[in-house]
């Protein structure tokens, strides 16, 4: 019986230890400093969508998951218009992939926020490819990705999002009225 109970117990142990390693690994492959899981969605218009396409015409990009339904994803609309109206001169993009259960619920809730970036969505079930390959486990998520396509930041707020660009996009490539020579 005490064999029993050590046999019982060391294999516990194995599939923990094995099971933590797994799990490790794959929380790892979306740490900062390395590189953003690809992926192509479709947009509104029926035209497949990028990352690496987008990323490479911007020196940021946030991919922000969100949907109608999430008070705080909402919430953060207004705050995420403000900041990308002040960077919309190719210095920074973002790519909202909505949570919705049908097409007919992404368009009107894009078109209820009147969200002016690129907007994407996996419909259905609340965990697509995308959601799984980006560890989508709530909402809202995002990362910040650089133009080479590493990620930068993970939930980054609205705050922490506006002084990071602040800091790294310099004031003359927001100033439209710099002369050029």
């Amino acid at each position: 019986m005490w064999l029993c109970a050590s046999i019982t117990g060391a294999l516990i142990v194995v599939l923990v230890s094995v099971h933590s390693c797994v799990s490790f690994g794959s929380e790892r492959a979306l740490r900062i400093g390395t590189q953003a899981p690809e992926f192509r969605l479709t947009d509104f218009d029926g035209n497949e969508v990028i990352l690496t396409d987008i990323v490479a015409q911007y020196k940021y990009v946030l991919v922000e998951f969100w949907a109608s339904w999430c008070g705080p994803c909402v919430a953060k609309i207004p705050d995420l218009k403000t900041i990308y109206a002040q960077y919309d001169n190719g210095t920074f993009e973002i790519i909202s992939i909505a949570r919705e259960a049908t097409h007919l619920d992404w368009t009107e809730a894009t078109k209820k926020y009147d969200l002016p970036w690129v907007n994407l969505a996996e419909l259905g079930e609340y965990s697509g490819v995308v959601g799984a390959a980006y560890r989508l486990s709530g909402l809202p998520l995002n990362y910040l990705i650089a133009q080479d396509g590493t990620i930068l930041a993970k939930d980054i707020s609205v705050e922490e999002l506006e002084t990071f660009l602040l800091e790294h996009v310099s004031t003359l490539e927001n100033d439209d009225t710099t002369p050029t020579y």
